[in-house]
């Protein structure tokens, strides 16, 4: 009996094991304005197999993650304060559109659209995206670190419970802006 559970279980492992998408994800451009608030511009472009199955109709979720961390050179960075984003995308072959869904926390957004590229650019692509009031923080080093992340589909939560090795997300890519001083050298105070 112990060899047909193991048996199962190591099966069960085998198919489990979910392809690595190829997603790129742009480097965060960072933007200072004269109110002393940062703001970040960044866009994702998803791989041809994403796409493919939204178009088939499958619903996909992505959440982005923005977040500002102090640099520190011998202590782990210290994280500041973030942002969440989800996006959910969907095909409606009956009616002939996308939707796209959008929650930040506090504002909701659903759109339609006639083609599925026009849904990828609002979807994918973040502009002057308000982060932070700069005023706020202490003097240091400081840096903003962007993550996608796409949730596997179809696997209950007891399941994913029980069986906790495996996967509960399709991809995870992140990447870092450059460091920057606050406040900027040659400035003192606020």
């Amino acid at each position: 009996m112990l060899k047909k559970i193991l048996f199962l279980i190591a099966v069960l492992v085998i198919f489990s094991v979910v392809p690595v998408k190829a997603i790129e994800l742009s480097r965060p451009e960072l933007f200072f304005h004269k109110d002393n608030t940062l703001s970040v511009t960044f866009s994702f472009k998803l791989d041809q197999s994403q796409i493919e199955e939204i178009r088939q109709g499958l619903t996909k979720e992505y959440i982005v993650y923005i977040d500002l961390f102090r640099y520190w050179d011998i202590w782990p960075d210290e994280f500041i304060t973030g942002k969440k984003i989800s996006k959910s995308l969907r095909a409606d072959p009956v009616k002939g559109e996308f939707v796209a869904r959008s929650f930040d926390g506090s504002l909701r957004i659903k759109k339609r659209f006639k083609s599925i590229d026009s849904m990828l650019k609002w979807v994918s692509h973040f502009k002057d995206l308000a982060l932070v009031n700069l005023d706020t923080l202490p003097e240091g080093r400081y840096f903003v670190k962007v993550t996608v992340e796409s949730k596997a589909r179809n696997i209950p939560s007891l399941i994913s419970e029980l069986f906790f090795f495996l996967p509960v997300k399709e991809f995870s890519i992140s990447t870092k802006s450059r460091i920057f001083n606050w406040p900027p050298k040659g400035k003192t105070g606020k």
